[in-house]
């Protein structure tokens, strides 16, 4: 296998992370909306548009969380999953197309590897996208 292959598996395979766990529930849209109680901290997920943001419709399914700031924190999270597996695969995908390289670099670089041109010249996007992969998948390379 070559490296550009690893490197395209690498961050194929932390995109498909992101999307493992998704259900339709996690799939949807994530927001706050209010309880009973009055506080934000219900999460409800629906494919659909609401003019209100806190309104739910029938096609809404909700999961009280009980703390609005642990919601929150979920309703950013669910968020984040798409666009950044949807990220990592555009780079993995350029990776492939362009016979992008990883390499080590030296004790004082930024990063502990690099991803490099044809040219050997770095590719600070694609290094940046390997690191994210890395720690999504909690790998390291040797």
């Amino acid at each position: 296998m070559t490296n550009d292959t690893i490197l395209s598996n690498t961050l194929h395979s932390a995109a498909a992370a992101l999307r493992a766990p998704m259900t339709y529930r996690f799939t949807a849209r994530a927001r706050l909306v209010r309880s009973d109680s009055g506080e934000a901290d219900t999460l409800a997920f629906c494919r659909g548009s609401h003019l209100h943001p806190e309104a739910t419709c029938y096609d809404c399914s909700t999961i009280a969380i009980g703390d609005p700031f642990l919601a929150r924190l979920l309703v950013d999270l669910l968020a984040a999953c798409e666009p950044l597996a949807a990220l990592l695969a555009e780079h993995a995908d350029g990776a492939a197309v362009c016979g992008a390289t990883e390499v080590r670099l030296g004790p004082d670089a930024a990063y502990d590897t690099g991803v490099l041109d044809h040219r050997g010249e770095l590719l600070a996007e694609f290094t940046r996208a390997l690191a994210v992969a890395r720690a999504i998948g909690g790998g390291r390379r040797a």
